[in-house]
């Protein structure tokens, strides 16, 4: 969720971010800011920029092996995490352009999660 496409308003707020930058009133580097928006990979996948909602992903043991280095000690939320490494390049991620997985919440707020609302089967 968010910056999944880089659409002029998206590419103008980034341009106003490095203005602010040159100007000193942006901490963010260049790079985090050429990171923000994401970026056409492959037909079906895209680089990951910033995003939200960090609801459902894939990570390899190398990415897992940062990840766990990154939040020692824990600082960081799921979401902030992978934000913050891959906005410094620390990380390869990448977004699905098919969307698979939604979270109720963005979807529907009344909307409840089939798999909390089903029973398990004792055996």
């Amino acid at each position: 969720l968010k910056n999944e496409k880089a659409t002029i308003g998206i590419k103008l707020k980034y341009a106003w971010y490095i203005v602010m930058r040159l100007v000193g009133f942006n901490k963010l580097r260049f790079k985090q800011i050429r990171n923000l928006a994401s970026r056409n990979y492959s037909r079906s996948l895209r680089k990951a920029g910033f995003h939200d909602c960090t609801h459902a992903y894939a990570v390899s043991l190398e990415g897992a092996r940062k990840l766990l280095k990154a939040q020692m000690p824990v600082k960081y939320r799921a979401d902030n995490l992978l934000s913050s490494l891959v906005l410094q390049g620390a990380i390869n991620a990448f977004v699905s352009k098919t969307i698979f997985f939604h979270q109720e919440i963005f979807i529907n707020k009344s909307d409840k999660s089939f798999v909390r609302m089903q029973k398990i089967k004792q055996s």
